[in-house]
């Protein structure tokens, strides 16, 4: 390990990711070898419908065969998997920005208030991918059960049709399986040029719908915590209440990490027959993505707490006819990357300018930064990914953790602290900074 961070010292020394105006991620030239992959293709998109489906709250170590097997079995075998794939924050209005306009929101201006202290909203002029592919003759929905992916964060805009949870409470909204009917609905009436997006909740928050296969074992490590894990109001079970605290939490975490695998399952079995039918349409382009992880304990519980793995660790995969099936592409990519992938695939040209690039354009020795803060001034979190390979973390405090989550993916033993590379930990603590100005109130 010594090793591999005195090649990156000695990398990042020569090619810092810092200039004269500060480190602003996803514009300035942070690799060191301009290598892409050439086996990524992504040609033969021209004119296909697309459908895009983000998962609220959803772990990459939950796409897995004990937990979401056919979710997992279709992003191993088939369409092309983004294996290094980060998550920019923790919080859901910060990623789904980034997910819905290839942008990071800290780069959008100080009308931008980063996080939840009631300002947030992107400004009306910065792109979403409704509005370009609205550009370029697609017709769009959007079924979001979070307003914090929609109107809470001006994320609408562009859209011809949406309905939303929080402002549509009397429209029959319901999980996943209603979403789903309206939007195989939406898409069957399309005759043109067509773009579907569903935000899915089944997996955040309030643990009330269990897969059968795991019900069971999720009462029974219920019954044995300690503490009210049933909501009065909703009788929802395990309800992740603002108002426990981290002791509850604690005596509770094997309960609720059961509980929010045990929804994915369930998740999993009612998303895999949708997908299995748009495929069979042979004509749309699929893209699953992720706004961001939750924390087990390892760290914290929730997510908008900490950027350790748990939380920021993605999950992404695309599939379109056509193409070369159980591609893997294992340079680091983020959330950033989505919007300008899925318009080469599509053949679409634009003139905005992204903060991240096509995946077929995504180069060695990567610097990818998450962020986040809740308000106030300070309670800020910010940390860069490099390649995927080591994770550098500063906290609110200005602590400094560095990790290899390649040999340590929940990041729960010591932090390489030790000749941590001078650069990496330069270009962290500029950004924390920028980060730090979002959150003042």
């Amino acid at each position: 390990m010594l090793a591999l961070l005195f090649a990156l010292l000695t990398l990042l020394a020569c090619h810092g990711p810092t200039d004269d105006d500060g480190f602003r991620p996803g514009n300035e030239d942070t690799a060191t070898v301009t290598e892409t992959d050439p086996a990524i293709d992504l040609s033969g998109g021209e004119g296909l419908k697309v459908l895009f489906v983000t998962i609220d709250t959803l772990r990459k170590d939950q796409v897995v065969p004990g937990i979401m097997p056919r979710l997992a079995n279709r992003m191993n075998t088939s369409g092309l998997n983004l294996v290094l794939h980060q998550n920019v924050g923790s919080w859901t209005a910060a990623t789904m920005t980034a997910v819905m306009t290839g942008q990071y929101p800290v780069n959008m201006g100080e009308s931008v208030v980063y996080g939840n202290n009631g300002g947030w909203g992107i400004p009306d002029e910065v792109a979403t991918i409704a509005e370009l592919l609205g550009d370029a003759g697609y017709t769009s929905y959007y079924d979001v059960s979070n307003g914090w992916a929609g109107s809470t964060s001006n994320l609408l805009q562009g859209y011809d049709t949406y309905l939303e949870k929080e402002n549509d409470e009397d429209a029959g909204f319901g999980w996943a399986p209603e979403q789903i009917v309206r939007v195989q609905n939406w898409m069957n009436a399309q005759t043109g040029l067509s773009y579907a997006h569903i935000h899915l909740m089944d997996t955040h928050d309030e643990h009330d719908r269990l897969d059968e296969s795991c019900e069971a074992d999720v009462l029974a490590l219920a019954a044995e915590c300690p503490f009210d894990v049933v909501n009065e109001k909703t009788d929802q079970l395990l309800n992740l209440s603002d108002t426990w605290s981290d002791e509850e939490y604690l005596a509770c975490s094997a309960a609720l990490a059961a509980a929010h695998n045990c929804e994915a399952t369930l998740l999993d079995r009612e998303l895999d027959a949708f997908l299995t039918a748009v495929e069979a349409r042979g004509d749309t382009l699929i893209v699953i993505a992720t706004d961001h992880g939750e924390g087990h304990g390892e760290h914290s519980f929730n997510h908008n707490k900490d950027l350790f793995q748990p939380v920021t660790a993605g999950v992404a995969w695309l599939s379109w006819p056509g193409m070369v099936q159980g591609q893997e592409v294992t340079m680091s990519t983020a959330q950033i990357d989505l919007v300008p992938t899925i318009l080469e695939i599509l053949g679409i040209e634009t003139d905005v300018t992204f903060d991240g690039v096509s995946i077929a354009h995504v180069l060695l020795n990567r610097i990818i930064a998450s962020f986040w803060c809740r308000g106030g001034g300070d309670q800020s979190h910010a940390a860069v990914s490099y390649d995927g390979k080591l994770h550098l973390i500063v906290t609110p405090e200005g602590q400094e953790e560095l990790y290899d989550p390649t040999q340590d993916p929940l990041e729960i033993g010591t932090p390489f602290n030790e000749d941590s590379p001078q650069a990496l930990l330069d270009a962290t603590a500029d950004q924390a900074v920028v980060t730090q100005g979002y959150c003042a109130e």
